[in-house]
Order: C-alpha cells, then sequence, then structure tokens
C-alpha cells in the first residue's frame, strides 16, 4: 500500500549545519522507513541512551515529542528505474507524486524503539539524493568522488541488506514508498 505523507511545520536542519535553509518536517509511518544500519552496527551505548530519552518523554506523557524534538533525517530515494525519464529530476528534488523509498540517515535507533513507547508515527526531515549526498560529504562521511548514481545504488543495496539481516532475526519488512 502506498503512503501519502503529511506535512507539519518547517524547520532548521540541525544534523547539517544548514542554518540559512529550511526543510520541510513530514509524518510518516514505521511502515514507511527503511533502515541502512543492520543490527550488529548498533550501538549499545547508543540504545542504552535512546530508551532513557523514550523514558523521560514517557514520564512528560508524550514519547512521541522525541521525534519533534529530534527529527528521524531522511534520504528521499526515488522508486524509478534509472531509465526512467524522471530519474535525475527524482534525484535532485522531490517531485510531486513520484514515488521514493524514504532511507534513515539519522535515527536508526530512535525509530527501532519507537513501537515499544506506542510511537508507530516519526516526525522526519527528508532530504532529495542529492541533497544527502552533498551533505554527507560536507560531513567527511562519504568520499567526494561518490556521484549522485553510485550514492542510490549504495542506499538500495543498504536498505535491502538491511531488510535481510533484520529478516534472519524474525522481523519481516518490505519496502512501502511514499509520495509528496
Amino acid at each position: 500500500m502506498l503512503e501519502k505523507v503529511r506535512s507539519y511545520f518547517d524547520i532548521d536542519p540541525q544534523l547539517f549545519n544548514e542554518r540559512n535553509r529550511k526543510n520541510q518536517l513530514v509524518v510518516v509511518n514505521i511502515a514507511n522507513l527503511n533502515g541502512i544500519q543492520p543490527p550488529d552496527e548498533y550501538s549499545e551505548a547508543k540504545n542504552k541512551k535512546i530508551k532513557e530519552l523514550y523514558k523521560i518523554y514517557q514520564e512528560m506523557g508524550n514519547p512521541q515529542q522525541l521525534t519533534i524534538d529530534f527529527p528521524i533525517i531522511c534520504c528521499a530515494v526515488p522508486n524509478l528505474g534509472v531509465e526512467d525519464i524522471m530519474f535525475g529530476q527524482a534525484l535532485s528534488e522531490l517531485i510531486p507524486d513520484t514515488e521514493y523509498n524514504l532511507a534513515i540517515i539519522d535515527g536508526h535507533h530512535r525509530v527501532r524503539y519507537g513501537p515499544k513507547y506506542n510511537v508507530s508515527d516519526f516526525y522526519c526531515s527528508v532530504y532529495s539524493l542529492s541533497q544527502t549526498l552533498l551533505n554527507m560529504k560536507k560531513l567527511k562521511k562519504l568520499d567526494c568522488q561518490v556521484i549522485p548514481e553510485e550514492y542510490y545504488k549504495m542506499l538500495l543495496k543498504g536498505m535491502s541488506s538491511t531488510i535481510s539481516a533484520f529478516a534472519q532475526r524474525g522481523y519481516s519488512h518490505t519496502m512501502i514508498p511514499v509520495r509528496f
């Protein structure tokens, strides 16, 4: 089933240090979020920190507020073949009514533990693939030589291998695209 995400409000994305640019926050169901970090890459220290944060927010009466205060950073990966005439444009901008798979760039632990605190909808800051690639290069998380088409393949591989790794642990997930 294809989900249409609903807008929330504008924020300054803190993760990428782009204080002069606004990015739209959208509410996304957990079924539409795809990790690129397999379970064996999860940090125990981070797991503990996230659980503690969720408990604090739960005590305040709204564990979902954690995802408003610390939105999930996602990359919109076009659900198009490279031969599609819209592919190049879909890498650099979010085209209305085009399907995208959302890859989690920052927030894997928050998404993973959300359901344990009755959080199934997450506030997300969504970037185009080209924007994400540029920001990851600025943060020195990726080689400067990586081009958008390569990053597209890297993200697809990351999402697929993460889904497989979780399936081996008994968790089922299918990529469900969204439209903006």
